[in-house]
């Protein structure tokens, strides 16, 4: 089996098929048409005193201290959640969590290990903000939440770990105890693969209290398996187990980050000896993280109305411009504005047969080439690429060009094209340990063995441009509207 097929199979894993959970808690889950017992996990009795192997097929009537209110207040809605702190259950102070599942509730019960001095939740609530407004940049907002969340969490390390469009994770914040961090560092999607993040999207939050402890069977009526998706006592699968122990790590708590109804990251906590965290700290560092996501996404629509109102500035003066300009005079002019806006090695426009040109000269020979095979590209206006030899082969290898932004107003053959360039420049980037699968090994049953070191290895890279930004390409858009208002200006005819 080769090792794409071994991350195949990683991505594969079901995870809320375990059968198991980890033992710090005790579970039941109930039919709630029936309202029978279905499944127990084998350490119930530890918890509420009455023997996992005979609770199955039982009704609810057999839990005396699982009060109707519990069940009413639970919504109705798969992943919705009712806590009930500092349950008197057999003698014993116990937090019970219900769950709504599929046909069924979850029911969850922790022993009650209460964190003593815990900060009011509107006080750290509060540090969430700003002392003035737009005194923060983005990562003025990581750092404070870290800060906010490390006065309540007794982990050694915490990250934030931020996710790219092809789920790549690079750790952008990060408030360590001392050691070695992994700021900056960036870890392969396949660290976190589908099924895990899709997880992290259902459930608030992800506590691993200790990698080795041993997990706990779930007994059940019929012999099924049942759909652990909501537990938070899910167990843990033991490629993410050892994956922590290569890392140095006993505990683990985390928390996603969600942001414009995406996973946008998540707030990663490790410790290097076994760590219980309470519920009730859990619960408000939870709700922290979700009111981090509300206020830096308030952050974001403000950074952006702020770059549009930039950009329009900026083609404001291109219109300005224009307006004192003939229409030859005008393509020299957009060419010139273009290289400086842009951050281009050299442009070029081209309109009825003739190259105007700023920065770097190019052959037009390979302008010609190269506009031939842009006007063949019919899925957008803008056309953006860091390689152009990825796009249209090694005839444009030896150019010297690599980056790429084109601008065109419509597909019709005779009419202004604008283009923009970037030299080649060496790509470094920062991994936490080898990304490369090829390089691991497998154990005797093929299962695919996490990277054993996770020690910054530096990718360098040399084929392709700096990467176009959204800036960048927001004003190419901008400027293909002014292009197409100022058609007789430009002489956009056949």
């Amino acid at each position: 089996m080769g090792v794409s097929d071994l991350l195949a199979n990683c991505e594969k894993e079901k995870l809320h098929l375990s059968g198991q959970i980890q033992s710090f808690g005790a579970l039941l889950i109930i039919d709630t048409a029936s309202l029978a017992i279905t499944h127990a996990s084998a350490n119930i009795d530890a918890f509420i005193g009455q023997d996992a192997t005979k609770l199955p097929g039982n009704s609810i009537e057999a839990l005396n201290w699982l009060d109707e209110s519990m069940l009413s207040s639970l919504g109705n809605v798969p992943g919705q959640r009712s806590l009930n702190y500092h349950q008197q259950v057999n003698g014993k102070s116990l937090h019970v969590r219900l769950i709504r599942a599929e046909g069924a509730v979850v029911v969850e019960l922790e022993k009650d290990s209460p964190t003593e001095n815990l900060p009011s939740y509107s006080k750290l609530e509060a540090q969430l903000y700003p002392d003035a407004p737009g005194g923060w940049q983005e990562e003025d907002y990581f750092i404070q939440l870290l800060s906010t969340l490390h006065s309540i969490l007794p982990f050694h390390r915490l990250m934030l770990y931020r996710f790219d469009s092809d789920w790549v994770g690079e750790v952008v914040a990060e408030k360590t105890r001392g050691g070695n961090g992994y700021m900056g560092l960036k870890f392969p999607a396949s660290d976190i693969p589908a099924i895990a993040r899709k997880l992290y999207f259902q459930n608030p939050s992800r506590i691993i209290p200790s990698v080795d402890s041993p997990a706990s069977d779930i007994l059940s009526q019929n012999g099924d398996i049942p759909d652990l998706t909501w537990s938070d006592l899910r167990s843990v699968s033991p490629v993410h187990a050892e994956y922590l122990k290569n890392m140095g790590v006993g505990a683990s708590f985390s928390i996603p980050l969600i942001i414009s109804d995406k996973l946008w990251g998540i707030v990663a906590c490790h410790n290097p000896a076994p760590l219980f965290l309470d519920l009730q700290t859990r619960n408000a560092a939870e709700k922290l993280v979700r009111h981090f996501c509300t206020v830096f996404n308030s952050f974001r629509s403000r950074q952006r109305l702020s770059l549009l109102t930039n950009i329009d500035n900026q083609v404001d003066k291109i219109v300005s411009e224009l307006n004192e300009r003939s229409g030859e005079d005008s393509c020299q002019y957009m060419a010139d504005i273009l290289l400086e806006m842009l951050g281009a090695s050299s442009t070029a426009l081209y309109l009825n047969g003739a190259w105007y040109q700023a920065g770097q000269a190019l052959d037009t020979a390979l302008l010609n080439r190269l506009d031939r095979k842009v006007q063949n590209d019919l899925s957008d206006y803008i056309f953006q690429t860091q390689n152009i030899s990825d796009e249209y082969g090694d005839e444009f290898s030896e150019t010297g060009i690599r980056g790429v932004l084109a601008i065109k107003p419509n597909f019709e053959t005779h009419t202004l094209r604008c283009y923009a360039f970037r030299l080649p420049e060496a790509q470094y980037t920062d991994w936490a340990g080898n990304p490369d699968k090829s390089v691991q090994q497998t154990d005797s049953a093929g299962v695919l063995s996490p990277r054993s070191s996770f020690e910054k290895w530096t990718q360098v890279r040399g084929e392709a441009s700096r990467a176009w930004t959204k800036e960048n390409q927001l004003l190419a858009k901008k400027v293909r509207a002014v292009i197409l208002r100022q058609a007789d200006k430009f002489l956009l005819s056949s």
